[in-house]
């Protein structure tokens, strides 16, 4: 009874790790000289990848990126870190970006809505008040299902804002 399990992994807790374990692995860099590209490489891979579950996590590359490069490296070879470092961001998100182009036929390196999403979630328009959430969840459902009785609803996936109109929400 004092022990909770749940086994669903969630972006969020996979992020910290992820970014933990690029920032554990260039704190290791300095002291492992042998290794020090290959751990910029690791470090770029799982910053990379951090950057691919949530896209402002790309920053984080871009600071690393910069300290890489206005920091002492090896020996002779100032910008050999900076580069392992960013192809291993590079391998990381190069998937996501080869399947982005292939779906929309754009360059879209992880998300073309960064700068859209922050605007929506930021504008006074986006602002909703609704009952708490669970209680809205099962007022929802209910709303659904009234609709639902009164008509035909086509066959296949739709939302419900797409079944029944986007002003759905503002009726409940």
């Amino acid at each position: 009874p004092l022990i909770f399990y749940d086994n669903l992994l969630l972006k969020t807790s996979s992020v910290t790790f992820l970014l933990l374990a690029g920032m554990l692995l260039l704190h290791l860099r300095p002291h492992r000289k042998p290794h020090a590209l290959g751990l910029a490489v690791l470090a770029g891979l799982a910053l990379g990848l951090a950057a691919t579950l949530r896209g402002n996590a790309l920053f984080v590359c871009i600071a690393v990126f910069m300290y890489l490069l206005a920091t002492k490296n090896i020996k002779g070879r100032k910008l050999l870190e900076p580069a392992a470092f960013a192809a291993g961001v590079a391998m990381a998100i190069a998937p996501l970006t080869i399947a982005n182009y292939k779906a929309c036929g754009e360059f879209i390196p992880i998300t073309y809505s960064g700068g859209f999403n922050f605007y929506e979630g930021n504008s006074a328009e986006a602002t909703l008040e609704t009952p708490e959430a669970y209680r809205f969840t099962v007022l929802a459902a209910l709303a659904c299902l009234e609709r639902t009785s009164s008509r035909p609803i086509a066959r296949g996936f739709s939302t419900p804002a797409q079944t029944f109109g986007p002003d759905l929400v503002l009726s409940i």
